[in-house]
């Protein structure tokens, strides 16, 4: 129980951030990595030459999480663009910039291939 109220009021204070942050027009998305996923992702924006993201682990993680930007651009694959490892109980949040307009996904997971039990948020936007 109290995992999940911690979760949701990471989750909470990441919407709040998020509505003061960015402005009516932008396109945002959001991903809620629970205890028993090994990796979550947000949907897909785009088109933009930046992203902004912000992403938060949990302190009752069990590890830490990693926060990665993809992007792509029309036609080509998907590429890391930012990886950052927040340890529990930290977050992480910055700017990418790219050449041209971009898809851009941000992806959740645990330091380590299938591991489960961390809890985090995360959100990009442009």
């Amino acid at each position: 129980m109290k995992k999940s109220k911690l979760l949701i009021n990471l989750a909470l204070c990441l919407v709040v951030l998020i509505c003061f942050s960015v402005s009516v027009n932008a396109e945002t998305a959001s991903v809620v990595l629970d205890a028993s996923e090994s990796s979550d992702s947000t949907d897909i924006i785009g088109l933009s030459d930046y992203v902004n993201y912000e992403a938060a682990n949990s302190p009752n993680s069990l590890f830490s999480v990693y926060a990665t930007v993809h992007r792509s651009f029309p036609g080509k694959g998907w590429s890391k663009e930012r990886e950052s490892l927040m340890a529990k109980g930290t977050g992480s949040k910055g700017k990418v910039t790219a050449t041209q307009d971009a898809n851009w996904q941000l992806e959740l997971n645990p330091k380590g291939w299938g591991f489960i039990g961390c809890e985090a948020v995360g959100s990009i936007w442009y």
